[in-house]
C-alpha cells in the first residue's frame, strides 16, 4: 500500500479542531500542526491553548504558533516537513504569499457555497439573511480571499431554530468528510478546478458587537434571525430603560390576544415575554438580564419582573 500524503493542517477554534480529530482518526498523514498563539481567556485572563493544539498534542502532533507568518524559522521548519498538502479550516489569519507560493497544494475548508458569502461570517451572514439552505466548499487557496478554484461543494439545510453555533458544528462535520474525498482527489491528480464567478459574489464580514443590537422595528422574522445568527457571539441587546438586556434564544409567536399594540411593547403572562416588533410578534425565550447568568423566561419573570415595569423596549435604534 502507498504512503498516504503527507499534511500540515492549519486551524484554530473547535470547529476546527473536529475536521483535524477526523482526519487523524480515519489514518491520514499529518506531519504538523499550525495554529494561533495561546491567548488569555475569562475574567481571570487564564492562559489557554487553541482547540487545534489540545487536538495535536493529545496526538503527538508536531505544533507551530507562530506570532507572524512572515518569520524565517517558521516558513524554514514548514517548509522542512516537505509536506503535499496543507490545508487551512479557520485558521485566523490571511495566508501570505510565500506561503501559498510553497510547492505544495494548498486547500481551504469554507462554509458557504462560493462565491456568495466570501469572508469571516459566512454562516452567521446566511442566519442573518434569512437563508434556508447553505453550503460547504473547498478550494485551492488563493491570493485574494475565497476567491480560489472550488474543488468540491455541497449544500446544506438551515433549520428553523438554527443558530451559528449548531450550523458551523454540522458543516464541520460534513466538512471534515469533504476534506477526507478532497486529499484522495489530490493524490490521485484528479482534483477538479472550477473557477469562481466574481460577479456572482456577496461578501460575509466578521461580526462586531453592533450587529447584535436589536432594532424593534424589524419584524420579528428578521430579529429572530438575528437573535439566532449572533449566538453565541456577539449576542443580541436591546435596551431597557438604562438596563441592556440579552436575548438568547426566541420565537415567532402568534398574537397572544387581538389588541395591537406599539413597536416594543412587551406583553407578559405567568411564564410568558412576548414583544410587538415592526411586523409579527416575538416570544422571547432565554434572556440575561444585567449581571446576571442567562435565563428562561419564566425564571427572570419569577425574579427579574420589576425590569418589565416600563413595559417597552428602547426603539431608538
Amino acid at each position: 500500500m502507498s504512503q498516504k500524503p503527507s499534511i500540515i493542517f492549519w486551524g484554530t477554534p473547535e470547529i476546527a479542531a473536529q475536521c483535524l480529530d477526523h482526519l487523524i482518526n480515519t489514518g491520514e498523514n499529518v506531519v504538523g500542526v499550525v495554529t494561533q498563539p495561546d491567548k488569555p481567556v475569562g475574567r481571570k485572563q487564564i492562559l489557554t491553548p487553541p482547540p487545534v493544539k489540545v487536538t495535536a498534542e493529545e496526538h503527538k502532533i508536531p505544533v507551530f504558533q507562530p506570532k507572524t507568518l512572515k518569520n524565517e524559522d517558521f516558513y524554514s521548519k514548514i517548509t522542512n516537513l516537505d509536506a503535499k498538502i496543507c490545508i487551512i479550516v479557520a485558521y485566523g489569519k490571511i495566508i501570505p504569499a510565500n506561503i501559498i507560493n510553497l510547492p505544495t497544494e494548498l486547500i481551504n475548508l469554507h462554509f458557504s457555497l462560493l462565491p456568495k458569502y466570501r469572508g469571516a461570517a459566512p454562516v452567521q451572514r446566511a442566519i442573518i439573511d434569512g437563508l434556508e439552505e447553505t453550503g460547504i466548499t473547498v478550494q485551492f487557496l488563493a491570493q485574494k480571499l475565497d476567491c480560489g478554484d472550488v474543488i468540491l461543494q455541497g449544500k446544506i439545510k438551515i433549520e428553523e431554530n438554527d443558530t451559528s453555533e449548531s450550523l458551523l458544528n454540522k458543516c464541520a462535520g460534513i466538512g471534515a468528510l469533504m476534506l477526507s474525498k478532497t486529499i484522495k482527489l489530490i493524490d490521485n491528480d484528479s482534483a477538479p478546478r472550477v473557477s469562481q464567478n466574481d460577479e456572482e459574489a456577496t461578501l460575509a464580514p466578521k461580526l462586531t458587537k453592533d450587529d447584535g443590537i436589536i432594532n424593534w422595528k424589524k419584524s420579528a422574522r428578521e430579529i429572530h434571525n438575528q437573535i439566532r445568527g449572533c449566538y453565541p457571539w456577539p449576542g443580541s441587546i436591546t435596551k431597557l430603560g438604562d438596563n441592556s438586556i440579552k436575548i438568547w434564544k426566541s420565537l415567532i409567536s402568534e398574537d397572544p390576544d387581538t389588541e395591537k399594540l406599539s413597536l416594543g411593547t412587551i406583553k407578559i403572562t405567568k411564564k410568558q415575554i412576548f414583544v410587538y416588533t415592526g411586523n409579527g410578534i416575538l416570544e422571547l425565550i432565554e434572556v440575561q438580564p444585567p449581571g446576571k447568568a442567562r435565563m428562561p423566561a419564566q425564571s427572570f419573570l419569577a425574579g427579574h419582573k420589576n425590569l418589565l415595569e416600563n413595559n417597552l423596549f428602547d426603539q431608538d435604534t
